[in-house]
C-alpha cells in the first residue's frame, strides 16, 4: 500500500474516532447541566429588558437539545414579542446591563442598516443563564430567549474526548501492515471518508472553541451538533460512516486472505 493510500486510512481512522470520542464526551459534559429557570422567573428577566411592555405566554423546550427536522434546537425559555420597534432592541441591551448582565455578542446584519428587515441582535449573560434577543424588522416581531450557559466542564471534557479519540484513531489506523493492497473501490470510499468527515469535524472544533455556532447563532452548540444539525449534515455523515465501514472492512478481507497464503 503506498504511503497516500495508507495516509489516508489513518486518517479515516482518526476522524472517525474523533467524531465517536468527541460526540460522546460533549453529550456527557452535558448531562446534568443546570434546569432553565421557570416561566414566572423568565418573564421577570424579560420584563427587566422591556419594563412596561406586557410579557408575551412563554414557550419552553427544557432538554438541552433536541433534534428536530433541519435543526438541533436549543433549550430554552421563548418570549415572542409581536411588533416591537427596531430601537428597542438597543433599550432592551441597555436595560439588562443597568440589571446586572454582562452584553456578550451584539450584531447588525447588514451592517450599514439600510435594509427594512435588518437583523439586529444581542446576548446578554448572567450566572448560569443567557439573554438572547433577535429581531429581523420593525413588522416582524423580535425573540426572547432565556437560555443555558454551556458547564464549565463542557470544553475540558469534550477536549479530552477529542484527544483520546485522535490518539486511538492513529494507534488503530497504524496497526495495519503496510504491504496491505485495499482496492481501488475502497481507496475511493476512504478518501470520501475523509473528506465528509474532516468538515464537520472542523466546524465541530470551531463551535468547542467560540462557544457559539456562527456569527448570527447565539446558542452555544454541543460537539456532536456538528454531525446531525441539518439534514444534508446528517445525510453526510451517514455516507462517512458507510465509508469507514468500508474501509475496515477492506482491511479486514485483505488480512484475512494474507494470513491465509
Amino acid at each position: 500500500m503506498n504511503l497516500l493510500v495508507r495516509a489516508l486510512v489513518r486518517a479515516v481512522y482518526v476522524l472517525a474516532a474523533v467524531a465517536v470520542a468527541g460526540s460522546g464526551a460533549s453529550w456527557l459534559a452535558w448531562r446534568g447541566a443546570p434546569p432553565l429557570p421557570s416561566n414566572r422567573e423568565a418573564a421577570r428577566i424579560a420584563a427587566l429588558a422591556l419594563p412596561g411592555r406586557p410579557v408575551p405566554k412563554a414557550d419552553r423546550l427544557d432538554p438541552p437539545f433536541t433534534i428536530a427536522f433541519d435543526s438541533v434546537e436549543v433549550g430554552r425559555v421563548e418570549f415572542e414579542y409581536a411588533d416591537p420597534e427596531l430601537n428597542l432592541t438597543g433599550t432592551a441591551r441597555d436595560n439588562l446591563r443597568a440589571a446586572g448582565w454582562s452584553i456578550g455578542h451584539a450584531y447588525v446584519d447588514p451592517p450599514d442598516g439600510v435594509d427594512q428587515y435588518v437583523a439586529r441582535g444581542f446576548r446578554a449573560d448572567k450566572g448560569s443563564l443567557s439573554v438572547r434577543w433577535q429581531t429581523a424588522g420593525a413588522d416582524t416581531g423580535a425573540d426572547f430567549d432565556v437560555v443555558r450557559q454551556p458547564p464549565s466542564r463542557v470544553v475540558p471534557i469534550t477536549a479530552a474526548g477529542i484527544v483520546l479519540g485522535a490518539l486511538a484513531g492513529w494507534w488503530l489506523g497504524g496497526l495495519a501492515p503496510r504491504r496491505r493492497r485495499i482496492g481501488a473501490l475502497a481507496v475511493i470510499w476512504t478518501a470520501t471518508g475523509v473528506v465528509l468527515l474532516a468538515l464537520p469535524v472542523a466546524d465541530g472544533l470551531m463551535n468547542l472553541v467560540s462557544g457559539s455556532s456562527g456569527a448570527h447563532d447565539l446558542d452555544a452548540m454541543p460537539f456532536w451538533e456538528a454531525f446531525a444539525g441539518f439534514e444534508a449534515v446528517r445525510g453526510m455523515t451517514v455516507v462517512a460512516a458507510v465509508a469507514v465501514l468500508v474501509t475496515v472492512a477492506a482491511e479486514w478481507r485483505v488480512s484475512r486472505s494474507s494470513a491465509g497464503r
